[in-house]
């Protein structure tokens, strides 16, 4: 890391641990003209700046003045290669040639900080291009889940719950007993490549996390344990299905010819529950309420 860039990272770092306030980054046209001249042309697909002058001119766009350069910047803003490109500018002008490592890690701090000491957003800002990545492309921040909660009605926090909580294979607590038992049973250690892993069938566990078969199969009921525990947190039970114990399953040889699996899901404040209506976008087709994420600045399409 040459000295420049332990500078700059060392003052990043000093705005995450709150030693200095928080910035936004301003790219004047300025110094986005300075950019174009040492580098910034690249970007754009030309050899030189002498090039891509030339070429804007011809197109009846020419970048003689900062007027000009202006009005370059506003047309980019409308297009998503453009949005990018004064992204990464902007970046450079400010922090200089920090390295993609260094870069990721600053903008991951913004989950934990709330705001993002790269580019200057902060949590409520909404879906906003950081900074731009040769490997990555477009890093994107967007609003933290407990912000975009804060912001909803009750109605709508209760339809976030209801389609949140949806649960499938749910079992009452005897039979999941019953299932831990004999799973238990079927657990098998095997060899892959130079690790062990932990099977019930087809499904693979961690021989680190987990260190005895009773413990993979919990692991392997899960949140299907148990419809008592649901319906005491407020949970109502949608569906129910009668699981033959037949051969070829992983029930066979459970000691009883049927169980019952439950769907649960938690109800919306009128009694009715979220049901999904596209990306995004949930509803409840009982009084009609519904969430559109993007108008809480999650939506990841910024094109």
């Amino acid at each position: 890391m040459t000295t420049d860039n332990y500078e700059n990272l060392r003052f990043l770092e000093d705005l995450i641990s709150g030693k200095l306030e928080l910035g936004s980054i301003d790219l004047t046209d300025e110094a986005f003209a300075k950019w174009l001249k040492e580098q910034g042309y690249r970007d754009f697909g030309f050899s030189s700046w002498q090039q891509m002058k030339r070429r804007y001119k011809n197109a009846g766009k020419p970048l003689e003045s900062l007027k000009d350069i202006a009005l370059l910047k506003e047309r980019m803003q409308h297009h998503k290669e453009g949005r990018l490109i004064l992204a990464r500018a902007a970046t450079e002008v400010k922090y200089g040639h920090l390295g993609e490592d260094e870069k990721w890690k600053l903008h991951k701090e913004a989950e934990r900080l709330g705001f993002c000491p790269l580019c200057g957003w902060k949590d409520g800002d909404g879906v906003k291009v950081c900074y731009y990545s040769q490997e990555l492309g477009a890093v994107t921040h967007r609003n933290s889940w407990n912000w975009v909660m804060s912001q909803m009605t009750e109605s709508q926090r209760s339809l976030v719950e209801s389609y949140e909580s949806y649960k499938y294979g749910v079992m009452d607590e005897e039979t999941c007993n019953l299932v831990k038992r004999h799973l238990s049973k079927l657990v098998r250690i095997e060899e892959s490549g130079f690790k062990k892993q932990w099977r019930i069938g087809c499904v693979v566990f961690s021989f680190d996390k987990y260190k005895t078969p009773d413990e993979v199969a919990e692991a392997w009921i899960g949140d299907r344990r148990s419809l008592e525990r649901y319906l005491s947190q407020g949970y109502k039970v949608l569906e129910v299905e009668k699981q033959e114990c037949k051969k070829g399953t992983v029930y066979e040889g459970l000691g009883r010819e049927s169980i019952y699996i439950y769907t649960v899901q938690k109800p919306h404040l009128c009694g009715g529950f979220a049901r999904f209506a596209g990306p995004y976008h949930f509803i409840c087709p009982k009084c009609k309420e519904e969430v559109k994420l993007w108008e809480f600045g999650i939506d990841y399409d910024v094109g």
